[in-house]
């Protein structure tokens, strides 16, 4: 009884270490469009350090894992906790990733507010691929199965966001081929965001994975 006491304490701990990283990720995520936005090149500059604590964050949980299959070999509903957990905090340093590289775009773009379409749509993918973030952590959080397969239904917000932008920028393109590397900035920021609502769907699939032990509708555990 006393090792599954403490085997059921890992668990969840590993959960909560989840929990604590999608936490500072999605702080990054959002300081990261403040710093853009406000042109504030000393928040940027914080995010981009920040980085690194999200890497350790991530090489803690995996060593977890790692002890937990590795001594207790668990089986059916433990064992996809665990695979789940793994492959959830390789998408959040990977949107750790993006935070750090719109803080860097960030230092070299001028106002946003100078082209208030595509900065609308920015805004929109931004709001939208958080949420994403948000609510595929709290489905983990919860065991919530509907919260968790409703993440990818919002995918097609920012996809949608996505391309009306690009829309806009080949317009613009067209018109002042001088303005090419501020475009290409512009570009350049919002395909980050799509892969920030790319890796939210990843997130809420492998929630799905960990309640149902299917992944993309085929079954696996």
């Amino acid at each position: 009884m006393k090792l599954r006491s403490n085997y059921n304490k890992s668990l969840e701990q590993l959960d909560q270490m989840i929990q604590e990283m999608g936490s500072q990720t999605l702080s990054a995520l959002e300081s990261a469009m403040a710093a853009w936005e406000a042109q504030d090149q000393e928040l940027a500059r914080e995010i981009m350090a920040g980085d690194a604590q999200i890497n350790r964050q991530e090489k803690q949980i995996e060593q977890l894992c790692l002890e937990l299959l590795l001594r207790q070999q668990p089986v059916a509903g433990d064992l996809r906790r665990v695979s789940a957990g793994l492959k959830m905090v390789t998408d959040l340093e990977r949107l750790g990733d993006h935070a750090q590289d719109i803080a860097q775009l960030s230092l070299e773009m001028g106002s946003p507010r100078e082209y208030p379409q595509w900065y609308e749509l920015v805004n929109t993918m931004a709001r939208t691929g958080r949420e994403m973030v948000a609510q595929a952590l709290e489905s983990a959080r919860t065991g919530n199965l509907e919260q968790a397969m409703g993440v990818s239904q919002r995918d097609n917000e920012v996809d949608e966001a996505f391309q009306s932008l690009k829309g806009l920028l080949a317009q613009s393109l067209a018109a002042q081929p001088g303005q090419m590397d501020e475009i290409l900035d512009w570009l350049m920021l919002a395909k980050y965001l799509e892969r920030v609502a790319d890796h939210a769907v990843n997130l809420g699939e492998w929630v799905v994975f960990r309640i149902t032990g299917s992944y993309k509708n085929t079954q696996v555990l």
